[in-house]
C-alpha cells in the first residue's frame, strides 16, 4: 500500500473514532446519518461510506462483494463489530422477518427464493393465473398460497415471466 493512501486510510480511521459512542452494548455512531438512520463518513475520495461497514472492514477486513453487513443488535446506528455479521440480501430479509420488522409477507429460506418464482410448477402457474381471471383470490392471498412475493404474483399474470402459457 503506497504511503499516500495509507495516510488517507489513517485519516479515515481518526476521524472515524471520533463519531463513535462507545456504551455498555453499543458503539453508537454520533456523526452524520444516512437516510437519518445509518451512520456516514466521507472517505477522502469523496465517496460516502457507512459507519458500520468500515467497522466492519477496520476490525475484520475487507468485505466480500455482495455481502451486506447486518446488524444483530436492530440499532443502524450501532457500529459494534460484536453486534455485526456478514449476510446476503435474502439473508436481511429473512432477519427482519423474524425480528417482526418487515412489512412484507414472511420469507421462506427456501429454493423457491432464488429468482422470481423459481420453484413453481406450470400446473401452479395456471392455477395463480385462473385464480387472477376468475377474480377468486387477490395477489396477496394467491402469494400467500403458493408461498412467494406478491410482486411475483403479479409478473407471473401479467406474463413477465412464465410467458411459454
Amino acid at each position: 500500500m503506497s504511503s499516500k493512501r495509507m495516510a488517507l486510510r489513517q485519516s479515515l480511521i481518526q476521524r472515524f473514532w471520533l463519531y463513535v459512542s462507545k456504551t455498555d452494548t453499543c458503539w453508537v455512531w454520533t456523526g452524520s446519518k444516512k437516510c437519518l438512520t445509518y451512520g456516514s463518513i466521507w472517505c477522502s475520495s469523496g465517496k460516502l461510506l457507512l459507519a458500520h461497514r468500515v467497522s466492519w472492514e477496520l476490525h475484520n477486513g475487507e468485505i466480500p462483494k455482495g455481502l451486506w453487513v447486518l446488524h444483530k443488535c436492530d440499532n443502524p446506528a450501532c457500529v459494534n463489530p460484536a453486534h455485526l455479521f456478514l449476510g446476503t440480501p435474502l439473508d436481511k430479509m429473512i432477519d427482519m422477518d423474524a425480528k417482526g420488522r418487515s412489512r412484507r409477507l414472511p420469507i421462506q429460506p427456501t429454493k423457491r427464493h432464488i429468482g422470481p418464482g423459481a420453484d413453481l410448477t406450470w400446473d401452479e402457474v395456471r392455477e395463480i393465473r385462473n385464480h387472477a381471471m376468475n377474480k377468486t383470490k387477490t395477489h396477496l392471498e394467491i402469494a400467500t398460497e403458493f408461498n412467494v412475493n406478491q410482486s411475483t404474483v403479479t409478473r407471473i399474470i401479467n406474463k413477465t415471466t412464465w410467458k411459454e402459457l
